[in-house]
């Protein structure tokens, strides 16, 4: 995380962070729709999302039904700074 961020903004994008996590554990598996939305999400909040990804944790490749260990991706600018997250689900 970057420690030149404001720390308002750093909680916001961990919270969108968090919302994608419940709703992926409540099982939902729509994960496009899910990136997409919390791209949007981000975009209303100030950011400039470079990606939001739902990935396989072990090996950074696309999930499916069947991936057990799945990983939030997050990288998004707020003005000259770039904030990088993840969130293990």
């Amino acid at each position: 995380r970057d420690l030149h961020s404001f720390p308002t903004r750093r909680s916001s994008d961990l919270r969108q962070l968090q919302g994608i996590r419940e709703i992926l554990l409540n099982g939902n598996s729509d994960y496009a729709a899910l990136e997409q939305a919390a791209t949007e999400q981000l975009q209303q909040l100030g950011f400039e999302p470079e990606y939001v990804a739902i990935r396989d944790a072990d090996s950074l490749s696309d999930v499916n039904n069947s991936t057990q260990n799945r990983v939030i991706l997050a990288a998004a600018r707020l003005g000259h700074t770039r904030l990088i997250d993840n969130l293990r689900v």
